[in-house]
């Protein structure tokens, strides 16, 4: 879920991993009553077959509306859809979305969506509102899209943007709508800086894009993915899968913040949050023997800190997230051991552990999502007609 400053929801919906699928609901406008009952359960199987099959949730996930409805995206049997599931009552809703350019490869991708008005919570209100998502692979050029479709999400679809390289390829994480009415994304190759590194672009309400800045390799690094979050001091804040965390002004002012070492092929796929304390957190992909750590620094760069290194050859896509009680949680979807997906808890001081095993035929995809009721909930990719893909919920 995209964040501004600290803990402000900015995204209630998402579209999944290269699939430009959009995910709704019709909801009756009650307020779903959720009990805190802690433990592993499944909420929701998908049908192996037919137009819903594993869900992909990459780095988009579940997202969760004010009525504790859950969103998110599923490919399936060559299909590509999006669901709603509202774990209080059962409800269960799925649905297409018309870009036929748009092409499932992978399960570490996301592209979720936003809305273009925030914190309209009746019905009449919500009609009125927009929403902006991006394809990694979509649009004429296969190189990536901007669309945007009207609130009921089946009607008034629009490509507002087709990246064709030069002006940018295959746009990775959520569009974030910062605080002066715009939206801000990256996209992780092409760009006019040579060697194609990437940009990060502004994009009005009405479709207008600017490239915000191109990085030109070296010192700032290449392949900007997993997102932008506005940070409290009112920068935004991204990754590069070299291994780079940077800040941008909204003018467009550019700044590495922090390099990590090059001799440990650091890679960070999923961005950073900004938790409570006020310290940007994230993971890398690569570390010392090929292992993955998470990590800590202030928006300066400065108090960095290595808080966890994990087992190499493990296996995830989907970034941290921060639950109520101010620790951070994230899942691995195998380790090179016991080949099994796990939710694990760290708090900012480093003490990390695994508080659940899933089965090895359950792998969880994406970064974990907190409900109403305080419980994490997320998704596992498929496995076949046996193991169908699914929405979990998880209380420590």
């Amino acid at each position: 879920m995209t964040k501004h400053g600290r803990g402000v929801v900015r995204a209630l919906f998402a579209v999944g991993p290269l699939v430009c699928a959009v995910f709704f609901v019709l909801t009756s406008g009650r307020r779903a009553v959720l009990h805190a009952q802690s433990g592993f359960n499944f909420v929701h199987f998908f049908p192996w077959g037919g137009y819903v099959g594993s869900p992909t949730g990459g780095n988009g996930g579940l997202l969760v509306d004010s009525d504790g409805t859950f969103y998110g995206t599923a490919v399936g049997q060559g299909t590509r859809s999006a669901f709603a599931v509202r774990p209080g009552d059962q409800f269960f809703w799925s649905s297409h979305i018309p870009d036929v350019n748009a092409v499932a490869t992978s399960e570490c991708l996301g592209s979720p969506l936003t809305t273009d008005q925030e914190g309209r919570e009746s019905s009449e209100r919500r009609s009125h509102r927009r929403f902006y998502g991006v394809t990694y692979d979509g649009g004429a050029f296969q190189r990536g899209s901007i669309f945007s479709v009207e609130a009921n999400l089946q009607t008034g679809y629009r490509t507002l943007y087709e990246f064709n390289y030069t002006n940018g390829a295959y746009p990775l994480g959520p569009l974030l709508l910062a605080t002066d009415g715009n939206f801000y994304g990256s996209a992780s190759n092409g760009g006019s800086s040579p060697p194609g590194g990437g940009l990060v672009f502004r994009l009005t309400p009405h479709g207008h894009l600017t490239t915000l800045h191109a990085l030109a390799g070296g010192a700032e690094g290449v392949g900007p993915n997993g997102g932008i979050i506005q940070a409290s001091d009112g920068n935004l804040y991204g990754t590069t899968t070299s291994g780079t965390v940077f800040r941008l002004t909204l003018p467009g002012t550019f700044t590495t913040v922090y390099t990590f070492p090059p001799e440990f092929n650091w890679s960070i796929r999923d961005g950073v949050v900004q938790a409570n304390d006020g310290y940007l957190y994230g993971r890398t992909w690569g570390g010392p023997g090929g292992a993955w750590t998470i990590f800590k620094m202030w928006l300066d760069g400065s108090g960095f800190q290595t808080l966890h290194t994990g087992l190499s050859g493990v296996g995830y896509c989907g970034g941290l997230v921060e639950g109520p009680d101010h620790n951070l949680y994230g899942t691995v979807a195998g380790d090179p051991v016991a080949d099994q997906g796990t939710i694990f808890r760290i708090t900012p001081t480093g003490s990390y552990g695994v508080l659940h095993i899933i089965d090895r035929f359950f792998r969880p995809y994406g970064p974990l999502a907190v409900g109403l009721d305080g419980a994490l909930y997320g998704t596992t990719a498929s496995a076949g007609p046996t193991f169908p893909g699914s929405v979990f919920r998880f209380a420590p």
